[in-house]
């Protein structure tokens, strides 16, 4: 196999760049990633407009000396192994991913030409490695926020593409299917609150959620509003039952201790709800006048049935 990969051209090169360091300069102009960048193969671009491959290709790369990846034109696939594949010239989009970064695209041309080889600049991923002290001369260390979008439907496709940032402020920050988030602020960002502005694809509106403390050099986290609490039928955990917020969409169900945890709408203003149970054998009950404090994890008495 060796030899065959030694006497096959060079399809593509790529790359990898750690966004983060690059900026700060502390490990020269194009520091390499942490770990592993794994790419594919995704669609390609004839101008305007895109055509996905299906399935995607994954690409298997070989790393050089040099922190390049390179793609001799082998592909692996999860039923068909290792195969060759053959690729058309033209532009095509190419998938970076890993771990601890964000997920990226960029355009990569066939043939290729050695001097513009396919750029990464990989964001910090929830999972990054930040480093515990400043990285500048002047500064008190890198400032983050980092919090969880959550849906109480468990809906990860939703939760995909979700556009976090402070305008103006932070880094922008791409969710995935765990709806987790990080954003990073300038090592000399004031103290004080600020508004994240939460943006869904496709059209699915923006909210903003302000009032979010920030401790400059320090990381900091935030929580979506949520109720929880537990239910108990003859004084024994009340497993599957039914819970919902009145005027809120969706509900949850109770496990096997008769726990529930409910999420409130990012943009959640706080206040009083009122929460409805209802038994797996059709006996409800509703609690009003639950208060509400905004990002935080607020719990609701228990309810009883006899």
């Amino acid at each position: 196999m060796m030899e065959q990969l030694r006497m096959r051209e060079v399809v593509m090169v790529f790359d990898p760049v750690d966004g983060f360091a690059a900026r700060r300069n502390f490990a020269g102009p194009n520091p390499r990633p942490f770990g592993t960048i794994a790419y594919r193969l995704l669609a390609r671009r004839q101008g305007g407009t895109r055509t996905e491959l299906d399935p995607p290709l994954n690409l298997v790369t070989t790393g050089t000396p040099s922190g390049y990846d390179v793609w001799l034109g082998l592909v692996s696939g999860p039923h068909s192994g290792r195969r060759w594949a053959s690729l058309e010239d033209g532009d095509y989009i190419v998938e970076a991913s890993s771990p601890l970064y964000q997920r990226l695209e960029a355009t990569v041309t066939v043939p290729l030409d050695p001097a513009l080889p396919g750029r990464f600049e990989l964001e910090p991923g929830y999972d990054y490695p930040f480093p515990r002290t400043s990285t500048l001369s002047t500064g008190r260390g890198p400032t983050l926020l980092s919090g969880t979008v959550h849906r109480n439907d468990n809906d990860t496709a939703a939760l995909t593409g979700i556009t976090v940032e402070v305008p103006g402020q932070s880094s922008i920050y791409q969710t995935d299917g765990n709806g987790r988030w990080v954003l990073v602020f300038p090592d000399l960002q004031p103290a004080g609150p600020v508004t994240v502005r939460f943006t869904f694809p496709a059209g699915g509106g923006v909210v903003n959620v302000a009032g979010i403390p920030l401790v400059p050099g320090a990381s900091n986290a935030t929580q979506q509003t949520a109720l929880y609490g537990q239910v108990l039928a003859a004084d024994r955990p009340a497993r599957g039952c039914a819970v919902e917020v009145l005027g809120r969409v969706g509900q949850v169900l109770a496990d096997a201790t008769g726990a529930w945890l409910y999420y409130l709408d990012l943009g959640e203003p706080g206040g009083q709800v009122a929460v409805r149970v209802t038994l797996p054998d059709g006996r409800a009950t509703t609690l009003g006048n639950v208060p509400v404090q905004r990002l935080q994890a607020n719990r609701v008495p228990t309810f009883r049935f006899p």
